[in-house]
């Protein structure tokens, strides 16, 4: 992950079958303009995100686990601040 590679000769319209989705992922480091822009419009429009559960920090392997069973229905948060 993070790195450059290619495949030669990959054509994903056409080499990829019926039923199979290719799929991206980009992070990026957004400005504090982007940051407080989005918390700005959460705060306009009264909205809330829907957390899944809060787990400490030494309870990651559970977070994880959660999130690759696909048992969240929400946002798994992650406190840096509290103990398990």
């Amino acid at each position: 992950m993070g790195k450059k590679g290619t495949l030669d000769n990959f054509y994903p319209i056409k080499d990829l079958p019926t039923g199979i989705y290719l799929t991206g992922f980009s992070s990026n480091h957004p400005t504090q303009k982007a940051v407080d822009d989005i918390l700005n419009h959460m705060v306009k429009y009264n909205l809330h995100p829907t957390i899944a559960k809060v787990f400490a920090l030494q309870e990651i392997g559970q977070a994880h686990l959660m999130m690759e069973n696909n048992e969240a229905n929400g946002k798994i948060v992650i406190n840096l601040n509290e103990e398990a």
